[in-house]
């Protein structure tokens, strides 16, 4: 022992005197015993009546958001800190040349954090390899690293306009609010120092709260990280939406093939199954969830419908095309034809005419002569004007003129259905984008 005092006291001398410029590990070791001296330091108890907890989240990167299954995978470490007047040197001489310190887990008393909304590592956060690190004045540092899968409540509606937020529930398991009091650290406390920028999720912003939970009857404080992440739009612009437009623009051309193509059933059920396939496509990236629908969804849905109908007129419209004439159109048809032909200035009704032979005379000479040589005057031009009678021009319409009249209805209608159906969604999503708060 009386070894050991004269050894000290020959290091605090080389130091103050620089006799000894470099490391020594016989120091620090000697810092150590004197420390975590079994009769004066346990690891079981807390260092002071109220522990205070500073935490931050640092990211290091945002693996993927992914709102199908509601998960989250980021990577990144905590930085935690608390106080532990019991482990501090800054009055001991013999060791002012030790600026910090490093530990394992399970030598120094750690607040047992956890995350609760993980999913697959739903446990205290140690694995009994982290060093903690001490500085002279007893504050203490623990970083763990991991890669968090965290559970969100994400929101479909504007996809793939969306923005998510995604909470990182921090609590110390066991501890109540009397005995540990965790506090976001000062500064950014979603750290963005060493963030590698994801190319589908843009970082928006963060917010920090605190909330209370009852567990087993006892009050536990839970620090709630709730990052915002955006979508970037792009690639599902090209590759979803415009795809759907241009669907929904080919899809009302079936209305302008005539029936003697014979393509019109084949052309209009070949765009039904191509929405088919997309809707399919946009269901896969949705949660299976009623609270919230997707705009998107609505979008493919409704033009969906229309295809649907398309393919029913279409099939009408044939079978009118080859009904024959001599089966007479009812008034009633008459007037619905008539309505929708004026709604959408049809040019194309047949107006019925009386025709009128009209012959000039040529009175300056004399033509062939008959037979018995008696003169005759022959007209020098005849031809056939046509009087046009608005009062008649429906009253010999045809089926094939009411199947004309029903596909240019439908071909004009079509489009402004689409295009305001696809312009309001559209807009709704881009609102989303710009104003959308969880």
């Amino acid at each position: 022992m009386a070894g050991q005092k004269w050894r000290l006291l020959w290091l605090v001398f080389s130091l103050q005197y620089g006799l000894i410029g470099a490391y020594d590990t016989s120091i620090e070791t000697a810092l150590l015993e004197e420390l975590f001296n079994s009769s004066t330091y346990n690891s079981f108890v807390r260092p002071s009546d109220i522990v205070n907890v500073t935490v931050r989240f640092t990211v290091l990167s945002l693996n993927e958001l992914n709102i199908k299954s509601q998960t989250m995978h980021i990577s990144g470490y905590l930085e935690v800190g608390w106080d532990d007047p019991r482990l501090s040197w800054s009055g001991l001489a013999a060791y002012s040349g030790i600026l910090a310190s490093t530990v394992n887990e399970d030598t120094v008393w750690y607040p047992p954090l956890s995350i609760v909304n993980s999913v697959n590592d739903l446990q205290i956060l140690y694995d009994g390899i982290t060093p903690v690190r001490m500085f002279p004045g007893g504050q203490m540092e623990w970083l763990p690293l991991r890669n968090f899968e965290l559970h969100c409540d994400t929101n479909p509606m504007y996809y793939p306009f969306d923005t998510q937020n995604c909470p990182i529930a921090i609590t110390v398991w066991t501890y109540t609010t009397s005995l540990v009091n965790l506090e976001a650290a000062t500064g950014d406390v979603f750290n963005l120092d060493f963030y590698h920028e994801n190319g589908e999720w843009e970082y928006v912003s963060s917010a920090v709260t605190t909330e209370t939970v009852e567990r087993a009857g006892h009050e536990t404080l839970t620090l709630i990280i709730a990052p915002k992440f955006r979508r970037r739009p792009q690639f599902f612009v090209m590759n979803t939406i415009i795809p759907i437009l241009l669907l929904a623009i080919l899809n009302g051309f079936i209305f302008s093939l005539s029936v003697e193509s014979g393509e019109k059933v084949g052309f209009v059920l070949t765009v039904l199954l191509a929405y088919a396939v997309y809707l399919t496509l946009v269901s896969d990236h949705i949660p299976t969830t009623s609270d919230n629908t997707s705009i998107l969804s609505i979008l493919v849905l409704m033009v969906l419908m229309m295809s649907v109908i398309s393919v029913i007129v279409t099939i009408y419209v044939i079978r009118l095309s080859g009904r024959s004439d001599e089966v007479p159109i009812s008034d009633t048809t008459r007037r619905l034809t008539q309505m929708m032909a004026r709604s959408t200035f049809w040019g194309g009704c047949r107006r019925r005419k009386k025709q009128v032979h009209v012959e000039e005379d040529n009175t300056n000479g004399v033509d062939k002569t008959d037979v018995d040589n008696t003169p005759k005057r022959t007209p020098e031009k005849s031809w056939v004007q046509e009087i046009s009678t608005p009062d008649d021009e429906w009253e010999n319409l045809t089926w094939k003129e009411v199947a004309d009249i029903i596909d240019h209805f439908c071909f004009v209608w079509y489009f402004i259905a689409t295009t305001i159906v696809s312009g309001c969604c559209i807009i709704l999503m881009l609102y989303g984008y710009n104003n959308y708060k969880t």
